[in-house]
């Protein structure tokens, strides 16, 4: 119990703020889980711009339209 009394004291400004402003830092966790995912998925990007554009796209949820009536043109 000393370890816990201690613990919430330690933290006590950012347990009040969570109360005051009932923020957490789940949205964050979710942003990182996406950019993991985003590694992952990739296995190496060429450089960071190419990766950082990614991360946009999958971050904004944009769903490209399909692919039809493609003509080769010679």
């Amino acid at each position: 119990m000393v370890a816990v009394a201690k613990c919430i004291e330690n933290h006590l400004a950012g347990i009040l703020k969570h109360w005051e402003h009932r923020i957490t830092n789940a949205y964050m966790e979710g942003l990182n889980n996406m950019f993991q995912m985003v590694k992952r998925r990739a296995r190496g990007y060429r450089n960071d711009q190419n990766f950082i554009m990614m991360i946009y796209f999958v971050g904004s949820k944009l769903t490209l339209p399909p692919v039809t009536g493609l003509t080769h043109s010679k």
